[in-house]
């Protein structure tokens, strides 16, 4: 306190440094330094980091803490971005031949002292995917791009595959840590690029985190499908300007994505810059636009297929070719933009879409919403069995399928899946259809059938 000031404040699992007098009394989970002395290291844009082998880890306490903020916790680190261990080196990944740096370690244990990051495993220059490197990156892994680009798939397989409960996250570190880290300039988060072989590239639970002017996708007249499922897409823009090389198959598959506060600019009648390239098919299906704005110019009709899909306070340009869609929902205003040729089978309100937070996300549906079972087909049909709508997590199993983005369903904040080991692990395509031995406990021979109630009366919670 200064100017004669009186008071008291409490403090835990803090640090105090470059204090000119220190004076009081601190609890034992306090440290204090005096003027020209630090705890610190500074990584990547991060001046906070406890610098290795810190006594100021595990040296925390969890008596009195928020619940929240002890969970909250859990999830961040003091570690600086590849300094996986006690004693590590920070590291960035910039050369793709040199193993992946990290994960760092999450704060699960003993609290430690001093503000915690959001993690990041590993800070990315984006090293070129050459034809014949193969780079994976684990669930649950955080890549952060210091000069605009995380990402560089020039012809080598890239794979990243999360889960409900650890996604990867693809993000510029810019939005993580206290310093700016070069410039996040307009280049792309991620680029796929012409390789010598099609290798496809696929993303499934994967969460990118644009700032505002820089495209997460950079099309060049890539040689291989381009796929995403069950990922989230934050600020930013999308663009798929390209077509694709004479004799080669590609395609973009867009199922089941969350694209939120996202600039969408779909045209790929080819570029002048890659004369001989052919217009690719672009398939949207269960994705859920939320404040986007979208364009739309297929080179040709009917060669694009959207259905199932919400735009919520969305605004849609299309040229004059149509497309092949219908059960898409529009909401948020009196007259919606809507993809041509519109359909009866739509759903259409000029009330912005009811959506609630649950385990997974806040774009979850109330269950008295119109665009609950009025999508094309059963859930099952389309590989949505496992997953949910609702915040209550009512399965959708066999019952119409919902429009818009689908979470997995859970059970005591656990992703729900058949006693078999079947069900959403299985089906990294969106291709699994329910059978016998997916819902039964064991066998269906020895166990015989299980029934799931999808859609209880009076909002009863499935037991």
């Amino acid at each position: 306190m200064t100017n004669g000031g009186n008071g008291t404040f409490s403090l835990k699992n803090s640090i105090i440094y470059n204090v000119t007098t220190p004076g009081g009394t601190y609890p034992a989970n306090v440290s204090v330094y005096a003027a020209g002395s630090s705890p610190f290291a500074s990584y990547g844009g991060g001046d906070n980091y406890l610098a290795s082998g810190s006594t100021n880890r595990d040296s925390g306490t969890t008596s009195g803490l928020d619940s929240t903020l002890a969970a909250d916790l859990k999830l961040r680190t003091t570690y600086a971005p590849g300094d996986s261990s006690p004693g590590g080196v920070p590291g960035t990944w910039d050369y793709v031949a040199v193993a992946l740096p990290g994960p760092v370690l999450r704060d699960t244990g003993t609290p430690d002292r001093g503000y915690h990051y959001d993690p990041i495993d590993s800070l990315s220059t984006a090293p070129a995917i050459h034809t014949g490197d193969s780079v994976t990156l684990p669930a649950g892994y955080v890549l952060a791009a210091v000069s605009g680009r995380a990402l560089n798939a020039a012809g080598g397989s890239l794979t990243m595959t999360g889960t409900p409960i650890s996604r990867i996250y693809v993000v510029q570190a810019s939005s993580v840590v206290e310093s700016s880290v070069n410039n996040p300039n307009t280049s792309a988060l991620l680029k796929v690029a012409v390789g010598t072989t099609d290798q496809p590239f696929q993303a499934r639970f994967c969460t990118f985190a644009l700032q505002a002017g820089t495209q997460f996708f950079a099309s060049e007249p890539e040689t291989a499908p381009f796929r995403l499922d069950d990922c989230e897409i934050y600020g930013g823009g999308f663009a798929e300007h390209e077509g694709v090389q004479t004799g080669h198959s590609r395609s973009l598959t867009l199922r089941n994505n969350l694209f939120c506060r996202v600039t969408c600019d779909f045209d790929n009648g080819g570029s002048t810059g890659y004369p001989g390239l052919v217009s690719i098919p672009i398939t949207a299906n269960n994705n859920t636009f939320e404040a986007c704005t979208l364009t739309l110019k297929p080179a040709s009709p009917n060669l694009w297929t959207w259905r199932n899909n919400l735009f919520d306070l969305t605004t849609i340009t299309q040229n004059g070719n149509s497309i092949l869609d219908g059960y898409n929902g529009y909401s948020g205003y009196t007259t919606p933009t809507r993809i041509s040729p519109t359909s009866t089978s739509d759903v259409v309100q000029s009330a912005a879409a009811p959506f609630m937070a649950s385990t997974f996300g806040s774009f979850y549906l109330n269950q008295t919403s119109a665009f609950i079972n009025a999508g094309s087909g059963s859930a099952d049909a389309n590989g949505y069995f496992f997953y949910t709508t609702s915040s209550s997590q009512i399965l959708e199993g066999q019952s119409p399928l919902d429009i818009g983005y689908h979470y997995i369903a859970v059970s005591s904040g656990v992703p729900i899946v058949s006693n078999g080991g079947s069900g959403y692990l299985n089906d990294p395509t969106g291709s699994y259809y329910l059978n016998a031995q997916s819902i039964a406990a064991g066998t269906g021979a020895t166990q015989g059938f299980k029934v799931f109630l999808t859609r209880p009366v009076n909002g009863q919670s499935n037991p």
